[in-house]
């Protein structure tokens, strides 16, 4: 997952970041404002996205940064367009499918940025429990992180 391997790599090198896991919105077409793909672990078809917080203030202990100090790291950005051309084919019953035409033009590739500077066509909401899910299943591989880390210099 790019999530993990990105913080293994960004703790290396210092930096303070977490990884969050939630729901992914996506406005393929500007000219349609309710026309959105979600990728949601909350409606149950298993689906998940997972990108970074990196904090630039160290927050107060037990304190959450408010949303001015941290930026947003999405280093499967460059997915975007996939994401929605392969996941609107998938139509809950009683809706009509969509369009699967992408009107955003280029998709970065990745994302960084602040909550002010996110473009208003994504949209990024952390749920708490994947995000522990995740975080528990990603413990596990940490020695795999730490070659990783080591190999690339990020852990000298």
């Amino acid at each position: 997952m790019y999530a993990v391997a990105g913080m293994g790599l960004l703790l290396g090198l210092g930096e303070n970041v977490c990884v969050q896991v939630g729901a992914l919105r996506l406005q393929p077409d500007p000219g349609d404002p309710t026309a959105w793909l979600l990728m949601d672990p909350d409606n149950g078809w298993g689906e998940i996205h997972a990108w970074l917080l990196r904090c630039l203030k160290t927050p107060a202990p037990g304190k959450q940064p408010p949303p001015s100090d941290v930026e947003f790291i999405d280093l499967s950005a460059r997915h975007y367009r996939r994401y929605f051309q392969e996941m609107s084919s998938i139509v809950p019953p009683g809706m009509a499918p969509i369009e699967k035409v992408w009107r955003q033009g280029d998709v970065p590739a990745y994302l960084w940025a602040t909550k002010e500077r996110l473009p208003s066509w994504i949209g990024l909401s952390v749920r708490e429990g994947p995000t522990r899910e995740l975080m528990d299943e990603a413990w596990g591989h940490r020695e795999v992180v730490r070659l990783a880390c080591q190999h690339y210099g990020a852990g000298k």
